[in-house]
């Protein structure tokens, strides 16, 4: 999975907190219409990268939450920041088991957003969470693995 329109072009300095408030404002009425109720904790984050990319990938991780979650449940999101990574953990309450796998063929949203991640030189992390449910962290470097030097 490329982005031609966005990955050809050198990375550009992103508001990451603007990317994922612009999704979460898009997914509001779906939320509500799932009984799904929302907590966020966004920090203000401007790094160097591309703007698609993390739009998808974050995309594909809310997808996937929401999909877990059918009958409704609590969506919490988080945006932290630190001197050389940030990271969005996106985390649901839905009761299934843990997959020892992150990956699973099953799982076309999940799929996208590790893909992207990698291609961006980041990764996504899997945690159960300690009252059911998963977290799905999306970890992205400062710069990319090639890069001489931090962006920041």
């Amino acid at each position: 999975m490329e982005f031609p329109s966005d990955s050809a072009k050198p990375p550009s300095q992103i508001l990451v907190h603007k990317i994922v408030n612009k999704l979460l404002d898009s997914l509001e009425s779906k939320l509500v219409s799932l009984q799904i109720s929302l907590e966020t904790d966004l920090e203000s984050v401007k790094t160097s990268g591309h703007s698609i990319a993390v739009e998808s990938a974050t995309a594909a991780l809310l997808e996937n939450a929401i999909q877990a979650m059918p009958d409704g449940g609590n969506l919490s999101v988080t945006l932290i920041d630190s001197p050389n990574q940030w990271e969005l953990e996106v985390a649901d309450n839905a009761s299934r088991d843990f997959e020892e796998k992150i990956v699973s063929e099953n799982n076309a949203s999940l799929n996208k957003a590790v893909t992207v991640a990698n291609q961006q030189g980041g990764e996504v992390q899997t945690w159960n969470c300690p009252l059911g449910g998963k977290a799905h962290v999306l970890v992205m470097p400062r710069s990319r693995p090639d890069s001489p030097q931090s962006n920041r």
